[in-house]
C-alpha cells in the first residue's frame, strides 16, 4: 500500500510543478526593456490601463484598488477620432497619476 501513497505523492508534486510553470510568463528583452515573468505582480501605486477600439474613437479604462475602502475603482474615458490620441492620452494619464 505504501507504493500507492508514494505514486500519488509523486503525481501531486508533478502536477504542482507543471501548474507553476504554466503560470509563468517568459522573460524577454527588447530595445533595452526587460519584461518580468510571472502573473503575480503587485502594482501598488501604479496605473492599470486598458485601451479598447470603438466606433468613432477609443475607450481608455483605468483600474485602481483603494485599500482604505477595499474597493476597486474603474474610471472610463472616451477619446474621439477627431481628437489627437497621443495628446489626449497624455492628459488623461497625467490626471490619473495626480489622483
Amino acid at each position: 500500500m505504501k507504493w500507492v501513497k508514494r505514486w500519488f505523492a509523486n503525481k501531486c508534486r508533478e502536477a504542482w510543478e507543471e501548474s507553476r510553470q504554466d503560470s509563468e510568463i517568459p522573460v524577454s528583452k527588447s530595445r533595452g526593456l526587460v519584461a518580468i515573468g510571472g502573473r503575480n505582480f503587485d502594482a501598488d501605486g501604479g496605473l492599470s490601463i486598458q485601451l479598447f477600439k470603438a466606433i468613432g474613437g477609443r475607450i481608455v479604462v483605468f483600474n485602481n484598488y483603494n485599500e482604505k475602502t477595499d474597493r476597486h475603482v474603474r474610471t472610463t474615458y472616451i477619446i474621439t477620432d477627431e481628437q489627437e490620441f497621443e495628446k489626449e492620452l497624455g492628459k488623461i494619464i497625467t490626471l490619473e497619476s495626480l489622483r
